[in-house]
């Protein structure tokens, strides 16, 4: 009783994870102690999918303007 330890965790999430704030509790324990923490973790996504998502809209807008520009109003 009395003594620390450092202890590091490691933790994944899932690759279907959703990106947000979360609560993970840690708990550990010995036959004389036991102890839990809550801690906040966040998820992050990739930006990989935002600039995907603004090259499509980009894309979309330039199909439009090109189409408007080759038929123009009948």
């Amino acid at each position: 009783p009395g003594e620390t330890a450092k202890v590091k965790a490691y933790i994944k999430p899932s690759d279907k994870a959703i990106a947000g704030d979360y609560v993970v509790n840690i708990s550990a324990s010995t036959p004389e102690a036991y102890s839990s923490a809550d801690f906040r973790v966040t998820v992050k996504t990739s930006a990989l999918w935002g600039w995907i998502g603004v090259l499509i809209i980009a894309l979309v807008g330039a199909g439009i303007y090109y189409l408007f520009r080759r038929f123009g109003r009948q």
